[in-house]
């Protein structure tokens, strides 16, 4: 009975078939993080977007597919009332245009008033802006003199101090010398200061 040529490649294929095992099972868990984290990012934006929108019923309790197509549907007809919205008032405006029976050659002359208004503007604007840095400048300098002038006030207060130290002073020797001369006088009329017993 002749062997089967293929009982020979059986550990090989047993040690490959191991192996590709092995590295499937890595390959779907590195997948599946990489899938768990882009899930997660897309739960987090859709919580950004639902917060900045002020939206509360996306709530996580229904799958991240759901919550981000009822996100678009949202802001889908969120677009269609706004471009609803924009198709009115353009059509608004074109009517109060034939309305008003403003015919297109004056446009642009309406354009150059809105322009020349805007110039005025521009020209007052600057000219109260000068006005107000050369007050600005005034009232720097009032600030100046006031700081001098409390500047001055403190000089006069040392000074003040200073005088009423040496009045003071000159008090006191004029004090001295009265009591000396009043010793003196005694004295000399006979009369000497009584004896401490």
């Amino acid at each position: 009975m002749s062997r089967n040529p293929l009982v020979s490649f059986l550990p090989l294929l047993v040690v490959l078939s191991i192996t590709l095992t092995v590295e499937g099972e890595q390959f779907w868990t590195s997948n599946c993080e990489i899938i768990k984290n882009q899930l997660t990012n897309i739960n987090n934006q859709i919580d950004q977007q639902t917060s900045y929108y002020n939206l509360r019923k996306y709530d996580r309790h229904i799958n991240t597919f759901d919550r981000l197509r009822d996100l678009l549907d949202t802001l889908k007809a969120w677009q269609q009332k706004f471009d609803l919205s924009t198709h009115r008032m353009q059509t608004l405006l074109n009517t109060k245009q034939q309305e008003l029976n403003i015919p297109q050659e004056y446009y642009e002359l309406v354009t150059d008033s809105f322009e020349k208004v805007f110039q005025k503007l521009d020209e007052r604007n600057a000219l109260q802006q000068n006005d107000l840095s050369v007050r600005l400048k005034e009232i720097e300098t009032l600030q100046q003199q006031k700081q001098n002038a409390i500047q001055e006030l403190q000089a006069l207060n040392g000074q003040r101090t200073t005088v009423k130290s040496e009045l003071e002073t000159m008090n006191k020797l004029i004090s001295d010398l009265t009591t000396n001369k009043q010793k003196l006088e005694a004295k000399i009329n006979g009369n000497p200061p009584a004896v401490r017993g």
